[in-house]
């Protein structure tokens, strides 16, 4: 049983209840949670502590009296405070909070409202401190989790926050208003595609609830998401370079250890433009370095531009049709968006070697960076087919040699 601030309802009688009366009923309550009857439940010992403790204040009559007294003054700076905020006087309410708090510090509903009038005022640090007291006397206060959660959005402390917005859906999934403030906190992480669906949800919600003008606010903030802007193309390039750099710098120093981290880290549609952002280096590098080669040996006009294009975007194609049919030859749990990560982290080392061989006018170098780049690619493909695309280890050895088999035959075309 939760504390409450009122021992009246902790028996289940009224505030006028007569002492037989309230004998009656703790002798009923006492029955039903002693010890004896409920052995091992620590939650029933407890309540028949509490209830024993109500009774021995509600059977004195002196206790009783200074009890009714108390309980009486503190219910009446409650309410006082509850009107002026209502009537916008936050500092009064906030006064007559605290007053009543100092006679009954476990009263959550108390703590909740002082909470409020401190959101109000903008003082949104103690508003966290009330709010996270409030909840911790009752877990279940589902408005407060919001509450907190805007605080804590104020105070730029987002995933507090959103852990917040997430627990108030799990008490009550029909909560509107959570899903269009936390569909604005997506926006703010550019995670467009979350934030529209609790912008749809919330629009759903309202609509249900007869509220038309939030309903209209959500369905205007889906349609400003419809638009693909150059901004939003700008970002979503940035997110994929800063994901990209990320990625690498996992998986680079560890290829085997690395890889399943770097793709685990990332949701499926950032990590498909990852592979294919990796996939594009490859082509630069690959286009650039041939080129070099090329000239340097005054071979340039042998192989054109435009075919080069097309030999390098093969081996990230053939890698990624044999990782996925070996998935299905092999019966095994992965994604497309798998088998592009697979292909565009392990011809990554084979794009700087062929970029670095082409600026460097040295075969000895070129030679040693071939044999690092090659081992790197293959134990990045081992890996991802190991742990990406979750073939076995004897299996993954016999993938493996095939996709490199199927990666290099391009490179016959080159003249």
């Amino acid at each position: 049983m939760e504390k409450d601030h009122n021992y009246y309802e902790v028996l289940g009688v009224s505030k006028d209840a007569s002492p037989e009366q309230i004998k009656k009923a703790y002798h009923s309550l006492a029955r039903q949670y002693h010890p004896d009857v409920n052995s091992g439940d620590i939650n029933a010992a407890e309540i028949f502590k509490e209830i024993n403790s109500v009774y021995e204040i509600l059977s004195d009559p002196l206790k009783r009296s200074q009890y009714d007294k108390t309980v009486g003054e503190t219910e009446e700076l409650y309410k006082r405070g509850v009107a002026r905020s209502q009537l916008g006087d936050y500092q009064g309410a906030i006064l007559d909070y605290t007053k009543a708090l100092e006679i009954n510090p476990d009263w959550a509903e108390v703590l909740y409202h002082r909470g409020f009038a401190n959101y109000k005022l903008q003082d949104y640090r103690n508003a966290d401190v009330d709010y996270t007291k409030a909840l911790f006397l009752d877990p279940y206060l589902v408005e407060v989790y919001y509450y907190r959660g805007l605080c804590r959005m104020k105070l730029r402390h987002i995933q507090a926050g959103m852990e917040d917005y997430t627990k108030a859906l799990e008490i009550n999934p029909n909560f509107a208003h959570i899903y269009y403030q936390r569909g604005l906190v997506y926006l703010e992480l550019q995670e467009h595609r979350l934030a529209r669906l609790d912008f749809r949800k919330a629009a759903k919600l309202f609509a249900e609830q007869g509220d038309k003008a939030n309903s209209q606010r959500s369905l205007e903030a889906i349609r400003s998401l419809e638009g693909f802007s150059w901004a939003e193309i700008l970002e979503i390039f940035q997110r994929t370079f800063q994901d990209s750099w990320i990625t690498v710098k996992i998986f680079m120093p560890n290829p085997i250890g690395g890889l399943l981290p770097a793709f685990g880290q990332l949701e499926q549609k950032r990590a498909l433009n990852v592979a294919v952002f990796l996939g594009i280096i490859f082509e630069v590098c690959f286009v650039l370095g041939i080129s070099l080669i090329s000239q340097r040996l005054d071979e340039a006009d042998r192989t054109g531009f435009l075919l080069l294009i097309i030999i390098g975007i093969i081996p990230f194609v053939n890698i990624t049709i044999t990782s996925g049919f070996a998935r299905l030859i092999f019966k095994t749990n992965g994604s497309l968006t798998g088998d592009l990560f697979i292909a565009g982290t392990s011809l990554l080392p084979l794009g700087l070697l062929v970029f670095l061989s082409g600026i460097l006018n040295n075969w000895i170098i070129s030679f040693i960076l071939a044999i690092f780049a090659l081992c790197y690619t293959i134990l990045i493909m081992y890996s991802g087919c190991q742990k990406i695309s979750n073939i076995s280890e004897e299996k993954s050895a016999l993938t493996v040699p095939i996709m490199l088999l199927v990666s290099g035959l391009p490179f016959g075309l080159i003249n």
